[in-house]
């Protein structure tokens, strides 16, 4: 049996897509299969990414071939990740003016593929970063250092965006900005966007938040975080010189500490292209006469290339067929409909013990507490949680940040070092034990569990009633 990662989403649509492309575009930009058993299975409103650990150490053992090479690979790497990233907010605002302006189908369909062909080639190194950075304790068992030292060195060295828009609220509350809550909605529009949910930082949300953030907790705000990054920066320092580790570890360290940061640039992207796309798709959809309930359909499961390469008839139908079951490998021929399910349970080998008392992940940030478990999937499950609860979930996106300021600890099926939950954990100071695979079907809404985040271990101490 293979061993693999897997990540699990809520829904599927174009935007989503368009994201698949970027790691497609892996293998021409490394020139080499690195990717190769990589895909997607979707069905019953749930995309599931299935990430293989072979996929992932070709990816590994490529950068480390290029940094035995060239000690500066990664840093060149890095500075050319955020040229594009720095390009695409300057032509954000743009591409909506552009969008407003196409008045034939055919221009819009060709307006759509540019696009894609843009944003998935700003995004390819993030998606690289990811891999390289992987789901497992690879990295901290080559370092050979302790997992508290580890969390240390890897911290980024920038702020997550969901930190840099609080910090912003923060000084205009303090009257310390001149911006005012117009640029600030205008700036920061898609920050709580996922694949559903489109824009909703607005004037009314942004004044909403504001109205709610206490000057005490203003300050406070701003009092961490412009301690914070020297903090950070002297910590590391401090525990190299008493490490002693050699350059090329040191090298390493340093490469999986921007790649945090890549990571979140990478994420900011995507959420931004999920505003955008969304609206080209959604004028060409309108362009084309469908009905409210064949956009919707149309929205939820298409590819991205069906919207600029398929006519009306056919984009229609075959997103009726991936709206039963889709298959998309990396490599090879997608699968649609009764084909796509057949496939997948030929490929499907997962187990899981549904009455295990213990659970084990990797460390994100190190703790040890017990709470009551909260599982939250969809957006509506976010009623349930309350001060205090432990959330356990698939993956965490920023629309999450309410809930994991309410929560005690952060437990997730999927990701590394780089992902969202890995990253706010440590902003927020918070025990996190990330790509347990399986906790959100195991534990269940409130069970009392205990999350040891020293080690990675989650105990169920008492299953709810």
């Amino acid at each position: 049996m293979k061993e693999k990662f897997f990540k699990k989403f809520e829904g599927f649509n174009g935007p989503f897509a368009l994201q698949m492309l970027s790691v497609e575009k892996i293998n021409d930009f490394a020139g080499d299969k690195l990717i190769k058993n990589e895909f997607y299975f979707y069905k019953d409103n749930y995309l599931t990414i299935y990430i293989y650990q072979e996929d992932i150490n070709r990816v590994r053992n490529f950068g480390i071939g290029k940094l035995k090479e060239d000690s500066a690979y990664f840093d060149n790497l890095y500075k050319t990740a955020i040229s594009k990233f720095d390009d695409f907010k300057k032509k954000e605002h743009s591409f909506i003016e552009e969008i407003n302006s196409i008045s034939k189908v055919k221009d819009l369909k060709a307006w759509i593929k540019q696009f894609g062909d843009y944003t998935s080639d700003a995004t390819i190194i993030g998606y690289m970063a990811e891999m390289f950075a992987g789901y497992d304790n690879y990295w901290l068992d080559y370092v050979a250092i302790s997992k508290e030292d580890f969390a240390t060195l890897t911290a980024s060295e920038e702020f997550s965006f969901a930190k840099e828009y609080e910090y912003e609220l923060a000084k205009i509350k303090l009257g310390k900005s001149s911006k005012t809550i117009d640029d600030v909605a205008r700036k920061w529009y898609w920050l709580l966007n996922n694949y559903f949910i489109i824009d909703i930082v607005d004037d009314n949300k942004v004044k909403e938040q504001l109205d709610k953030m206490t000057k005490t907790e203003a300050r406070k705000i701003i009092e961490d975080m412009d301690n914070s990054i020297s903090e950070i920066k002297n910590k590391k320092e401090n525990l190299l010189k008493k490490l002693g580790l050699n350059d090329f570890k040191i090298n390493i360290l340093k490469t999986l500490s921007e790649f945090v940061v890549l990571q979140d640039k990478r994420k900011e992207v995507v959420l931004k292209t999920t505003s955008i796309f969304s609206k080209a798709c959604n004028k060409l959809l309108d362009m084309h006469g469908f009905s409210q309930a064949e956009k919707s359909l149309i929205l939820a499961t298409a590819l991205y290339k069906w919207f600029y390469s398929l006519d009306k008839e056919k984009l229609l139908e075959q997103s009726k067929l991936a709206s039963e079951g889709l298959y998309y490998p990396i490599i090879g021929d997608i699968m649609l409909g009764r084909d796509a399910i057949n496939k997948m349970e030929q490929e499907t080998d997962e187990t899981k013990d549904n009455h295990a008392n213990e659970i084990k992940g990797q460390v994100a940030y190190r703790g040890k507490i017990n709470g009551r478990a909260i599982v939250v999937i969809r957006n509506e499950d976010f009623a349930k949680f309350k001060e205090g609860d432990v959330l356990v979930t698939s993956m965490t996106r920023p629309e999450f940040i309410p809930l994991m300021k309410k929560a005690s600890a952060f437990i997730t099926d999927e990701g590394g070092i780089t992902c969202h939950a890995a990253i706010v954990a440590r902003e927020m100071k918070k025990p996190c034990i990330i790509g347990t695979k399986f906790a959100t079907q195991i534990l269940h809404d409130g069970d009392l569990v205990e999350v040891d985040a020293d080690n990675g271990v989650v105990k169920i101490l008492e299953r709810a009633k």
